[in-house]
């Protein structure tokens, strides 16, 4: 099955039981409920128990997701049935496998940042900022800090400081985007194989997950990657719209479309696992 196929296979999917597609819809209606009343009732107990509420049903959601892509491993053409508690510890088991590979990113990105002393000369830029006289004269008198007061605070900050800070800002970023981009690969391997072998330390082993991925071939594995994120673009937008009918639009959004793409993705994780 080439990745055109396995796109276009995954679309057509949540159509085949549109049934357990809107159970699954109706779950994240729930969840855009919950979230609607968090940001109704910022503070009290509504906001704590919506907040509790909301944990539970996103670590659910993340251990459905792999009950999808095991479905998908074996064969099977079905959206898999609710198993509540084995969801629940599937989706503890996945948030710890987010958390892991996507730590390293993070900390490599964080080495960057300090090799290209973004964190130093961000740290003197502050200071010149809060020990800037006319910050200071400002801010004595009580008067507000306009446009002139800000262009006077950062025309007393070195242009060579400000460039350095900037390149390396910009190193940093291009840097770290392709590392989160890359450990995504990594990641969606690995909840595969954790999927298929129901073992998270399975899902964690990094040299195995690079293993699958060249069975299935890089550029096979980056091109299905990329149509994923495409079509993922283009469905989302065309819900965005929907998102902006007054009162319902972000309801129907979480029925249809958040549903939509999640059967989606998980679908197309398993089928582009399959060709390794």
């Amino acid at each position: 099955m080439g990745i055109t196929d396995i796109i276009k296979e995954s679309l057509t999917f949540p159509t085949k039981d549109t049934k357990g597609w809107m159970i699954i819809g109706v779950l994240f209606l729930v969840m855009a409920v919950v979230d609607y009343l968090i940001g109704v009732y910022p503070t009290g107990i509504i906001y704590t128990l919506c907040g509790i509420i909301s944990l539970i049903l996103s670590i659910f959601i993340l251990g459905y997701g792999l009950s999808l892509i095991k479905n998908t491993i074996d064969g099977k053409d079905n959206i898999p049935a609710f198993d509540f508690s084995k969801n629940f510890v599937d989706g503890l088991k996945s948030l710890v496998l987010y958390i892991v590979y996507f730590i390293i990113p993070t900390i490599l990105t964080a080495i960057v940042m300090w090799i290209t002393g973004v964190f130093s000369n961000g740290f003197q830029i502050i200071d010149y900022v809060m020990t800037s006289p006319a910050l200071n004269q400002t801010l004595t008198a009580g008067a507000p800090v306009t446009d002139a007061v800000i262009q006077n605070i950062t025309g007393s900050i070195p242009t060579t400081l400000i460039n350095s800070f900037f390149n390396g800002f910009v190193i940093s970023l291009v840097v770290g985007i392709v590392l989160f981009l890359l450990f995504t690969l990594f990641t969606y391997i690995g909840l595969a194989r954790m999927a298929e072998y129901d073992s998270l330390k399975a899902g964690l082993s990094l040299g195995e997950v690079f293993k699958k991925i060249s069975s299935i071939g890089w550029g096979s594995y980056i091109g299905w990657f990329i149509l994923l994120i495409i079509v993922s673009a283009i469905v989302g937008f065309i819900g965005g719209l929907v998102s902006m009918i007054p009162y319902v639009g972000v309801f129907i959004f979480a029925l249809v479309f958040t549903s939509f793409l999640f059967i989606f993705e998980y679908r197309a994780i398993g089928l582009i696992y399959n060709q390794g």
